[in-house]
C-alpha cells in the first residue's frame, strides 16, 4: 500500500512593507500582492486571500495617518495553509494648498481689516484651501501675522501692511500666502472753510 499525502503548506511571499500617502489607493493594485508555490498543487490552483486590521480614526489626524497590517493566507488544494503579513502605513505630509483674499487699497480713512481666524472666514472672504487629504473645513487652522512698515501716508512712504496667513491641515502640514492692505499717499492740501473772526 503506498499512501501519498500531501502535508506541506505553499511557501507564501508578501510584498515589501510600504508607506503610501494618505490620498493613495490602499488596495493591492497599489500596494502589491503576496504570491505563493506549493510542492504539489500548481500555482494558479492556490488560493490567496488577505484580511486588514488599520489603526485608522474616525477623527483628527488619525483619519489621515495610520497603519494597517494586511494578513496575506495561502491554501493549497488540500487546505494546507500560509500566512505571512504586509505593514502599510499612510501617512500625511502634502501641506495645504492656499490663496489669500485678494489685496485691499485703502484711505487713510479707513482701518485696517482685523485679521481671519476661522477657515470658513478665510473662505468666505475670497480665500481657498485645498488640501489632498484633509476633507473637513473645519479641520484646518488659520492664524496670521501682520508686518506693517510704518509708512505716514506722506508722498513716498505709503504705509503697507503685509498680512501673512497660515493655514495648517488636521496632521500639521502648514502653508502660507499674503495679503497685502496699501494705503494711499496723501497729496491734496488742507482745504480751508472758514475763517474764525479776529
Amino acid at each position: 500500500v503506498i499512501t501519498i499525502v500531501d502535508t506541506t503548506p505553499p511557501t507564501i511571499t508578501c510584498p515589501d512593507n510600504i508607506t503610501i500617502e494618505c490620498d493613495e489607493d490602499t488596495s493591492p493594485a497599489n500596494t502589491g500582492s503576496a504570491t505563493a508555490v506549493d510542492n504539489c498543487t500548481p500555482v494558479n490552483d492556490i488560493a490567496i486571500t488577505f484580511a486588514d486590521v488599520s489603526t485608522q480614526a474616525t477623527s483628527g489626524c488619525g483619519q489621515y495617518q495610520y497603519e494597517i497590517t494586511r494578513t496575506w493566507t495561502a491554501i493549497d488544494n488540500c487546505g494546507n495553509v500560509n500566512t505571512c503579513y504586509q505593514i502599510i502605513t499612510v501617512v500625511d505630509t502634502t501641506s495645504p494648498v492656499i490663496a489669500s483674499p485678494s489685496d485691499q487699497t485703502l484711505t487713510c480713512f479707513e482701518n485696517v481689516p482685523e485679521p481671519l481666524n476661522t477657515p470658513a472666514d478665510f473662505v468666505a472672504a475670497g480665500g481657498t484651501i485645498d488640501d489632498n487629504c484633509t476633507a473637513s473645513l473645519s479641520e484646518f487652522t488659520v492664524f496670521s501675522q501682520n508686518d506693517d512698515n510704518g509708512g505716514n501716508n506722506c508722498p513716498g512712504d505709503a504705509r503697507i501692511l503685509t498680512r501673512t496667513y497660515f493655514v495648517k491641515d488636521a496632521c500639521g502640514n502648514t502653508t502660507s500666502s499674503e495679503q497685502t492692505f496699501t494705503y494711499l499717499e496723501s497729496t491734496q492740501a488742507p482745504v480751508i472753510t472758514s475763517i474764525l473772526p479776529s
